[in-house]
C-alpha cells in the first residue's frame, strides 16, 4: 500500500475534524498536532511512523474530550448527542488509520469499544475512499468480518437511543438490556 499516494486523503481527514470543533482547548491543540503531523507525511522518511505520531494525537485528543454543556438554555440532549456523534467521528477516524496500518485488531477495539451508541456514526467520504469502501458498513464488515452485523447492531442500539431520547425526557438507558 502506498503511503504518499494517500497523504492528501489523511489530511483532509484529520483536517475534517479541526472545522466547528466542540472540543475543549486542550483535545483540540491535540487535534490541531494531528494535522500538522499528517501535513509532514509528505517530508518523512517513514511515513509510518509519522502515522503513528497522528495516532497519538488522535487518541490524545478523543481521551481528552468529554461532551458536556453547561447553558441551561440548550437543549441538553441535542447538544450531548451532537458532540457524541463528533467524538464517534474521530472514533472513526482512528481506526480507519489503524486499518490503513494493518493494526486490524486495533481498529477492532476502538470500534467495539469507543463508539457510543449516544451519537450517530459518520463515516467521512474520504475515509471511505481512502480505503476504497463504498459505505460505513462495508468497512465494518471488513474489521469485523461478519457480513455488517456488527454494524447494524451498532446502528440499531443508536436509533433506540436517539428516539428514546427525543421522545422521553424521562427515559432512563439502563432500563434497557442492549
Amino acid at each position: 500500500m502506498e503511503i504518499s499516494s494517500s497523504i492528501l486523503k489523511l489530511v483532509s481527514i484529520v483536517y475534517s475534524l479541526t472545522k466547528e470543533s466542540p472540543l475543549k482547548k486542550v483535545s483540540k491543540q491535540e487535534l490541531e498536532a494531528a494535522v500538522r503531523e499528517t501535513n509532514n507525511l509528505k517530508y518523512e522518511s517513514y511515513p509510518r511512523e509519522c502515522l503513528n505520531r497522528v495516532l497519538c494525537h488522535l487518541e490524545s485528543a478523543y481521551s481528552q474530550f468529554e461532551p458536556s454543556t453547561w447553558n441551561f438554555l440548550d437543549d441538553e440532549d441535542r447538544v450531548l448527542w451532537e458532540q457524541r456523534t463528533y467524538k464517534n467521528t474521530i472514533c472513526l477516524s482512528i481506526a480507519v488509520i489503524h486499518f490503513y496500518l494493518g493494526n486490524k485488531e486495533r481498529a477492532k477495539a476502538w470500534l467495539s469499544d469507543e463508539l457510543s451508541e449516544y451519537g450517530w456514526i459518520f463515516m467521512p467520504n474520504e475515509s471511505l475512499d481512502l480505503l476504497g469502501f463504498s459505505s460505513t458498513k462495508d468497512f465494518f464488515n471488513a474489521v469485523f468480518g461478519d457480513n455488517g452485523e456488527t454494524y447494524e447492531q451498532k446502528e440499531w442500539a443508536i436509533k433506540i437511543h436517539n428516539d428514546h431520547a427525543l421522545d422521553d425526557s424521562g427515559w432512563n438507558p439502563l432500563d434497557y438490556p442492549f
